[in-house]
């Protein structure tokens, strides 16, 4: 009988044996001044998925080193890790991954789990994580937006990590005549969480050239992104607004002046047709070289000034095919229809 039981005890113990496992990774490299996070899943056996349990890890490679984290009791911590570490997950979930917040190069170094079932069953599981801290490399994006001069613009600034311990603090540096008004907020896909920071500023031209700065600061640590702002002038469509009214109203007056000096040519036209012809008797010379078989009589027209000696003034014949009156005859819109006119000079003998 006693023999049958050791048996059965060496059984149970061979299978439980066989069920305690996890999975970590063998490296993990951090970031200065962030969080550290060293992913876990462990396996125990199901019989003992009632008891309460334990988590622990050590910073070294037995659990004879400094606690880094005791899920029990957290005065049994390291004094450097005290309020700065924890589990990500539940540990009755199976989930052990341990984070570290604000990070230095002090806690570099080898980390392993280890699980307590009531104090009596436990198991160290290995393979042991090496963490290393690289200095903060990490910087916010700026996402860059038309500047005009005179109108409102938002400028957002978000920053992305997986730390989900300590928060960043988004911070805008500008050289604006007023303090910086921005709102926060904060998002997260996955393990994942995004900061953003919208800036609300109205650009002026003497902003055109200098720089506009985000900065993201930790406890320990801090990076900035810095963006030159291009402000533009817009306001050209306004003048060219301008410049097209004003070429219209000239327009406008062009027409108008010619209308009005076309009017006034023709009313001049309107009023020569009552000009009186003075037909006057000549020699038969003269009326048969200035008219036609049943023409009109000529007409001579005197200058006024003063011939030249020896020279008799000049004679002008006219020979009028119908000239019609706007006397009495009431027909004031009837006019010349045709004139022929001749010039003839005599010169004196010298």
């Amino acid at each position: 009988m006693i023999g049958r039981s050791f048996f059965l005890l060496s059984l149970l113990q061979a299978v439980m044996s066989g069920e305690w496992s996890a999975d970590n990774p063998r490296a993990v490299t951090a970031q200065n001044g962030l969080c550290a996070r060293i992913p876990c899943h462990y396996r125990y056996p199901s019989i003992l998925n009632n008891d309460p349990r334990t988590g622990i890890w050590f910073n070294s490679e037995s659990h004879k080193g400094p606690l880094a984290f005791h899920s029990g009791d957290h005065s049994l911590e390291s004094t450097k890790f005290q309020h700065r570490t924890r589990l990500s997950g539940i540990l009755k979930d199976n989930d052990c991954s341990l984070v570290i917040d604000n990070v230095t190069q002090q806690d570099a170094g080898p980390y392993f789990f280890r699980v307590e079932f009531g104090g009596v069953n436990l198991c160290n599981y290995h393979p042991v994580t090496q963490l290393s801290v690289a200095d903060f490399t990490d910087k916010p994006t700026i996402f860059p937006a038309e500047l005009v001069a005179g109108k409102p613009v938002n400028m957002t600034c978000s920053f992305s990590t997986t730390c989900n311990g300590t928060a960043p603090a988004l911070t805008w540096v500008t050289h604006a005549d007023e303090p910086p008004s921005a709102s926060h907020s904060v998002t997260q896909q996955g393990d994942t969480l995004t900061y953003t920071s919208v800036l609300s500023l109205t650009p002026a031209l003497k902003h055109h050239g200098q720089n506009l700065t985000c900065r993201v600061t930790y406890p320990t640590v801090s990076s900035e992104q810095t963006l030159t702002l291009t402000v533009e002038y817009k306001s050209f469509s306004i003048w060219k607004a301008v410049l097209l009214t004003a070429g219209i109203i000239l327009m406008a007056v062009l027409a108008g002046f010619i209308i009005y000096k076309y009017i006034l040519r023709r009313e001049d036209a309107s009023g020569n047709q009552d000009t009186n012809v003075i037909y006057c008797p000549h020699s038969a010379t003269n009326q048969s070289a200035g008219s036609g078989e049943n023409g009109p009589a000529p007409v001579e027209l005197k200058g006024g000034g003063e011939s030249g000696e020896g020279e008799e003034q000049a004679v002008v014949y006219a020979n009028l095919r119908e000239v019609l009156s706007s006397g009495d005859t009431g027909h004031s819109d009837e006019g010349l229809e045709y004139a022929e006119l001749w010039f003839h000079s005599k010169q004196g003998k010298g």
